[in-house]
């Protein structure tokens, strides 16, 4: 999806909402993201790590992400009351609530079938969020 057309589009907060931010003991809000194996790739586009993300707002203050490259953030999220087999969108605006200017990915979550179990998930290549 890459269209934003048709959704609709709240804050996440760590207070509200069934989508929320989650507190974990380490990392901290704003480290530095440590690159991994697993994270997501975008074709051969160069990906730039920005930092780990418990609240709002996010930056790209780590370092800088050149025309053409990818910023990759890594958010701490848990469902706190969100519908099974719910799908939630992800968009990055400006802290003005103004849009970016080029959006060619839309992240995604998709919360758990089944049992309620609360665990933290990160970035859009986790399939579900728990």
């Amino acid at each position: 999806m890459s269209d934003f057309s048709g959704e609709t589009y709240a804050d996440v907060s760590a207070t509200s909402g069934a989508i929320r931010f989650y507190d974990n003991p380490a990392p901290r809000d704003n480290d530095a993201l440590v690159a991994s194996t697993n994270d997501p790739t975008h074709g051969a586009d160069t990906i730039v790590s920005q930092s780990y993300e418990e609240a709002n707002n996010v930056t790209n203050s780590v370092a800088s992400i050149p025309a053409g490259q990818d910023g990759q953030w890594d958010f701490a999220l848990v469902d706190h009351s969100a519908p099974e087999s719910t799908t939630y969108c992800l968009r990055v605006v400006k802290s003005d609530g103004t849009v970016l200017d080029t959006y060619t990915v839309i992240p995604e979550v998709t919360t758990r079938t089944g049992a309620s179990s609360r665990r933290n998930t990160t970035s859009p290549s986790f399939p579900s969020i728990y």
